[in-house]
């Protein structure tokens, strides 16, 4: 009887050392997730914003993305991308507690309002 349990207890304990041996190993420093895009241009918008709604507008009826390349990035359901639109508006030496959207960083210039994105669009779409 002490026999077979000691075989039991051995076969126990190499299934555990061969589970080690293959399962996938977690590190402690995984490969990073891409970053969004730290460079070039970010549309931040609210899902439900006016203001937001025509840009989005005006983004449609001139076809802009087929022109410009931008990121757009919704910030009232995403923390991260709060988080985001807060340090781009830092940058700006603009205080975070007031920027609202839309807001459109392009390598560290920043444009707040549907009017100023408007116009930025469209000065971009004539060249």
């Amino acid at each position: 009887m002490k026999k077979n349990t000691i075989i039991i207890a051995l076969i126990f304990l190499l299934m555990i050392i061969i589970a080690i041996i293959i399962m996938p190993k977690n590190e402690k420093n995984p490969e990073p997730k891409k970053p969004l895009r730290e460079a070039g241009t970010i549309l931040f918008y609210g899902a439900g914003c006016p203001h937001c709604a025509i840009v989005d507008n005006y983004i449609k009826e001139n076809k802009v993305e087929e022109s410009i390349s931008f990121q757009s990035l919704e910030i009232y359901n995403n923390e991260a991308n709060s988080r985001l639109l807060n340090e781009k508006a830092n940058a700006c030496g603009l205080d975070t507690k007031r920027i609202g959207v839309p807001f459109l960083w392009d390598n560290n210039v920043c444009f707040i309002g549907d009017r100023q994105i408007t116009d930025y669009f469209s000065t971009k779409l004539i060249k």
